[in-house]
């Protein structure tokens, strides 16, 4: 059954009251243990969401490592093609930390151009989105502020950043950069192939596992 609460009367007193009643005579011979007690609504329908909200959370995880993934390829890509330049710039006389600045600069510039970009769609569609979620299932909780919704896209774009300045920074600071061929080709490598491979797999397995 669905009660409302009295006035001024906690839950856990209703949890008292009712675990003094005593169950119809024959119950407890007939069906076993028979007790009275209250349980909140809102952790009533908690328990059937919280699988589907599992799922739909890791869906959401799964989906920020395929973005991680594909701008950390990119990176490694746009890494490689200018190998000859920092080479040169290497043998040059220029030092491995202000190439490694360089990148990061870079790499933070497009990350937090992104990043505002995403953090702003997500709090101009917020409300939109609670009202079609508020609409379909009835619920009763409301969305997260601006403020917080900013700061997890924040976070989350610090992470990409991160992620995705790793390798040019590691590559700019390597000391044997300047010995490496100087030419208009790309320098290719197996160590370099393997990386892009392994990103490539583990972006088709995300994706398989998203699909299902």
């Amino acid at each position: 059954g669905i009660a409302r609460l009295p006035e001024g009367v906690p839950i856990a007193e209703a949890r008292a009251r009712l675990a003094a009643l005593a169950p119809a005579p024959g119950w407890d011979a007939r069906d076993g243990d028979w007790r009275f007690g209250a349980i909140e609504y809102e952790e009533v329908m908690k328990r059937g969401a919280r699988t589907p909200a599992r799922v739909l959370i890791g869906g959401i995880g799964l989906m920020l490592l395929i973005g991680w993934a594909n701008l950390a390829g990119l990176q490694i890509a746009r890494t490689m093609a200018r190998t000859p330049e920092l080479a040169t710039r290497r043998a040059l006389g220029g030092d491995g930390p202000t190439l490694v600045r360089q990148m990061a600069v870079e790499s933070g510039t497009v990350g937090l151009v992104g990043g505002v970009v995403g953090i702003a769609v997500l709090i101009l569609a917020a409300p939109s989105v609670e009202a079609l979620v508020r609409s379909r299932f009835g619920t009763w909780q409301a969305f997260p502020s601006a403020m917080a919704l900013g700061g997890v896209g924040s976070l989350l774009t610090l992470v990409a950043i991160a992620v995705a300045a790793a390798a040019p920074m590691i590559r700019a600071a390597r000391p044997g950069l300047a010995q490496a061929v100087v030419s208009g080709t790309r320098v290719r490598g197996r160590r370099r192939r393997g990386l892009r491979q392994a990103l490539l797999v583990g972006q088709l397995a995300l994706v398989t596992v998203l699909v299902f």
